[in-house]
């Protein structure tokens, strides 16, 4: 165990902390924060006391503290969401911190609660809960803007189920920071002011307002305008249906949310042009690792922070430091690293599709990718990259598979083809993206390159029209369940063992995990 601990010590203290989130999530089992403080203060002590001697004792009072510090995380978490309900109506100031969503039957806003009124004063919120907001469709719902205040009479009610359904609405709803939802009956509601909206959120959205209108001006339209501000600043509402469509079924999802592949070729790319300064002018290493660091944060702010995005950015920025300053390689103990800070910081995102899809990519290809790369030995660069890329994708695929089938019950079976047309496109793309924002000076250069985008984004989309328009190009509707999904990783991780070789302790794994499965397969 201690060889383990040493070598990827961020792997061992990621585990607890991840099972303290998911046992306060799916059982009663919780402190009051007086509680939990007190039992981390006793774990320490008990630490402290049996520190010299690293014993068994010291190692089981950490990953209890770092259990029970996961289950603080999350208990902190949901007294966020925490607001007055009552059987009646309230009258609530909120503000709107989102566009309008169009419904079945209603127009969806987002919105921040700020005050309640109860009797005759008015309550502040500090916290602001998030709270989902249904107006009727008529002409004045559809006018309201991002940051306008209003004062609303409505029966504010916790996030809830409907029906019989199996999906989990409401802990969906709280997952997502929901703290609650209200139908607000025309004549209920009157705007009282608008907020300046020069908070930091806002700034950002304002921003990508604008270069998605920047790209419209250029001439892009339809489903290239969709594409280009997905890829670029994670704006999706452009987007129809019948791209997303065919990007799930080519399996090609992935490139139309922002994630590890487009923080990548930005610190690629920023990694190569710095590295090349450092070599002939070394006293610029910290500047331009600095200067890294704020590149990588500025773009995971600009694009809205979403849970992929920081943490692709808190990856490849640990990444970039090591690069640059001691030009070593990501490892898994970076990687657990990284998914630690960003559960502490936010424990929610444990629950999150994206976070668990972006880990597990990430995982699999550290763990697989060598092997699957060396299975090809060629001189050939050109065979070489395109075997590269093919083992990238293997190893990726066979990370993300039972979570892609878990939760939307489809797998993709060209999706090797699919990568090796989309992700050389998409890495032209990104580049060609930011180079029409930097020639903005240069009109009629600008426009020639506007031009290129535009036929290189009608090239992708032909390519996965035509993988999608393949016999048996995707499998749908296949249910599975959670015990299955362990299975699968329990089977994927007794296939890495084989490969390492054949050791004592491996062979006790792999019999573990034999017998777990042979259980779960009887009880079946």
């Amino acid at each position: 165990m201690q060889t383990g601990l040493h070598r990827h010590p961020f792997l061992w203290f990621l585990l607890p902390l991840a099972l303290g989130i998911v046992c306060r999530e799916y059982t009663t089992l919780s402190f009051s924060p007086a509680t939990t403080i007190a039992i981390l203060i006793a774990l320490v002590l008990w630490m402290c006391l049996c520190y010299r001697r690293f014993s068994r004792c010291f190692v089981s009072a950490f990953m209890a503290l770092l259990f029970v510090l996961g289950m603080g995380c999350l208990s902190l978490h949901y007294r966020s969401l925490t607001f007055p309900f009552t059987n009646d109506k309230q009258v609530c100031l909120i503000k709107i911190s989102d566009n309008a969503e169009e419904k079945q039957r209603s127009v969806q806003y987002k919105v921040d609660i700020l005050a309640y009124l109860q009797g005759d004063s008015l309550i502040a919120l500090p916290h602001h809960p998030t709270c989902l907001l249904y107006f009727p469709k008529d002409s004045i719902s559809y006018t309201l803007q991002r940051g306008e205040q209003l004062a609303i009479n409505a029966r504010m009610q916790p996030p809830q189920n409907f029906g019989d359904i199996v999906f989990d609405y409401a802990r969906y709803l709280k997952r997502k920071g929901i703290a609650a939802t209200a139908y607000v009956p025309a004549n209920s509601w009157k705007i009282i002011g608008k907020d300046s909206l020069n908070n930091w959120r806002e700034k950002a959205n304002r921003y990508r307002e604008k270069i998605a209108n920047y790209y419209y001006s250029l001439g892009f339209s339809g489903d290239e305008l969709g594409v280009l501000t997905a890829l670029t600043i994670g704006e999706k509402e452009h987007l129809s249906d019948e791209i997303r469509e065919t990007y799930s079924v080519a399996g090609a999802s992935h490139v139309l949310a922002l994630s590890g592949l487009h923080v990548g070729l930005l610190a690629w790319l920023l990694m190569v042009c710095f590295g090349l300064l450092i070599r002939y002018w070394p006293a610029l290493r910290p500047l331009l690792v600095l200067l890294t660091l704020c590149l990588l944060g500025g773009f995971a702010y600009f694009t809205g922070l979403s849970p992929s995005v920081v943490r692709a950015v808190v990856m490849f920025s640990l990444l970039a430091i090591v690069r640059l300053w001691r030009n070593e390689p990501l490892t898994l103990n970076v990687v657990a690293f990284t998914a630690f800070i960003m559960l502490c910081f936010k424990p929610i995102w444990l629950f999150d599709v994206g976070f668990q899809l972006s880990f597990s990519a990430v995982f699999a290809i550290l763990l697989f990718f060598p092997r699957l790369n060396a299975l090809c030995p060629t001189r050939s660069f050109v065979i070489k990259r395109i075997w590269s890329l093919m083992a990238v994708s293997i190893a990726a695929q066979l990370g993300t598979a039972p979570l892609v089938i878990y939760y939307f019950g489809r797998f993709s079976t060209h999706f090797l083809l699919t990568n090796l047309w989309v992700i050389p496109l998409v890495t032209l793309v990104m580049y060609l993206a930011v180079a029409l924002l930097l020639i903005a000076p240069f009109p009629l250069l600008q426009g020639w390159v506007a031009l290129a985008l535009q036929k290189l984004l009608m090239i992708q989309h032909k390519g996965l029209h035509w993988i999608e328009s393949l016999p048996y190009a995707s499998f749908d509707n296949i249910a599975i369940g959670w015990v299955d999904v362990l299975l699968l990783y329990l089977l994927l991780h007794a296939i890495y063992l084989y490969i390492q070789g054949f050791s004592l302790s491996r062979l006790r794994w792999l019999c573990v995990i034999g017998i777990v499965v042979a259980v779960f397969v009887l009880i079946g």
